[in-house]
C-alpha cells in the first residue's frame, strides 16, 4: 500500500518532534554521538533502538559442554546463539562491542555483540553472567485492559518514558557504576520477570545454570536446566490457553529483514522445527557421550550429517526399495536372503538364515 507524499511528510516531522531520546540519559547521549557522527537523523536511531527486538527471529540456549571432576572444577555450559533469518543488510551492521572502564582500557569488562547504531544489549556477556534476547508472538489478550497495558507500554517506550527490554539487559551487562556486588544469575531472573516490558523470549546463563523466560508484559513462565536449553520464537511452558490468544496475522518484523511477508503461524511452525532439530541433534550426541545406543539394532555413522537434510523439506522415503532414510539421520539397507530352492541346500540355509534374515549398514 503507497502513502501519499503529503502524509509521510507529516509522519516525519511528528518523528523528529516526538522521538528525540531513550528513557536511559547515557544511551542518548551515545546515540546523539553516533548522529552527529554519521549524520543520521535522532528519530531514526531511536525507533531503531526501541524496535529492533521485532527482527530478532533466532535460536538461542545453552548446552552442557564440560562435566565436573573429582579434583572439585565445576561443569560449564556454552551459551550459544544464532540469526536465523536471512537479513543480508543487517549484517553489514553486525559489530562485537568490548566494554572497558577507565582507567584500565586494556581490561575487558563485558562483550556486546549487536549492530551498529544499536546501544543496548541484545547478546551480551561478562564475567559470571550472559544473556540473549529472541522475539515472543504471543502475549496475554485475554482481556482489553491487558491489552490496552501491553500496548501502552510499546508507546512509553517509543516516547522514552520507559526502559525497553534490551535497555534492561544492559544494566546487569554493562551497568553505569561499577558496583562491589555484580549481579547473579538467581537475582536477576526475578527482577526481570516482574519488570513491565514487551513479550519476548530471554536466555540467562551463568555457566553453571540457564534460564529461559517466557516473558509476557508483567509476567513469565520460568524453565531452568543445567544440562541443555533451548528457546527459538514458539511457546514451549506457558499454557496452551494463553498461547492461542497469539497474533494470527502477518510479522512485520520478519518482512522488514527479509523482504518477504511472514505469517506469525509459519514463524512458530518453523520456529517449533528450528527447536526440534537442536533437542534431536542433543540428545543424539547424549547418547554417543554415553556409549549407549537407544536402538541396538541400529548401526550409527560417526560422520557428520547435512543438517538440510533434516528440515521440514525433508521427509521418509517410503516404497519397496531397500534404502530408507530414518528421522536419527542414518541409512539403514536391508537385505533379504533368498531361499535356495533344492532341498538339499534348505538345512545349510537355516543355520545360517536362523535370527539374522536382515543386516544394517551405515550411511556413506
Amino acid at each position: 500500500m503507497l502513502l501519499p507524499t503529503t502524509f509521510l511528510q507529516w509522519v516525519k516531522r511528528l518523528s523528529r518532534l516526538l522521538l528525540r531520546r531513550l528513557y536511559s540519559r547515557e544511551e542518548t547521549e551515545e546515540i546523539r554521538g553516533i548522529s552527529q557522527a554519521t549524520g543520521i537523523e535522532m528519530y531514526l536511531l531511536v525507533s531503531f533502538n526501541v524496535l529492533l527486538d521485532l527482527l530478532m527471529g533466532c535460536t538461542s540456549g545453552a548446552a552442557l559442554t564440560k562435566l565436573s571432576t573429582s579434583e572439585g572444577e565445576q561443569c560449564r555450559m556454552l551459551h550459544f546463539r544464532t540469526l536465523d533469518w536471512g537479513m543480508d543488510e543487517l549484517r553489514k551492521l553486525l559489530v562485537c562491542f568490548e566494554v572497558v572502564r577507565g582507567p584500565d582500557y586494556t581490561t575487558v569488562v563485558a562483550t556486546n555483540v549487536t549492530y551498529f547504531g544499536f546501544v543496548s544489549v541484545l547478546t551480551g556477556v561478562k564475567r559470571g553472567l550472559s544473556v540473549s534476547l529472541n522475539f515472543r508472538p504471543n502475549h496475554d489478550r485475554s482481556s482489553w485492559l491487558r491489552n490496552y497495558r501491553y500496548y501502552g507500554s510499546h508507546l512509553l517506550v517509543l516516547l522514552g518514558f520507559r526502559r525497553s527490554i534490551s535497555s534492561m539487559l544492559r544494566q546487569y551487562i554493562m551497568p553505569s557504576d561499577e558496583s562491589p556486588q555484580p549481579p547473579s544469575l538467581s537475582s536477576v531472573w526475578p527482577t526481570v520477570m516482574r519488570t513491565p516490558s514487551t513479550a519476548a523470549y530471554l536466555v540467562f546463563c551463568d555457566g553453571a545454570d540457564a534460564v529461559v523466560l517466557e516473558k509476557g508484559h508483567r509476567t513469565a513462565h520460568v524453565e531452568l536446566h543445567s544440562s541443555f536449553i533451548i528457546a527459538t520464537n514458539s511457546d514451549h511452558t506457558t499454557p496452551c490457553s494463553s498461547r492461542e490468544n497469539g497474533d494470527h496475522g502477518g510479522h512485520y518484523g520478519a518482512a522488514l529483514g527479509t523482504g518477504v511477508a511472514v505469517s506469525v503461524v509459519n514463524l512458530i511452525e518453523d520456529s517449533n522445527e528450528r527447536k526440534a532439530f537442536m533437542q534431536t541433534h542433543w540428545d543424539k550426541k547424549v547418547r554417543q557421550a554415553r556409549k549407549v545406543p537407544s536402538h541396538p539394532e541400529r548401526i550409527y555413522s560417526s560422520a557428520r550429517q547435512d543438517p538440510l537434510r533434516r528440515t521440514r523439506a525433508s521427509r521418509k522415503r517410503g516404497g519397496d526399495s531397500p534404502t530408507n532414510i530414518f528421522q536419527e539421520g542414518f541409512l539403514c539397507r536391508t537385505t533379504t536372503p533368498v531361499r535356495p530352492q533344492n532341498p538339499k541346500s534348505q538345512l545349510r540355509w537355516k543355520k545360517l538364515s536362523s535370527g539374522q534374515r536382515h543386516s544394517q549398514l551405515p550411511m556413506k
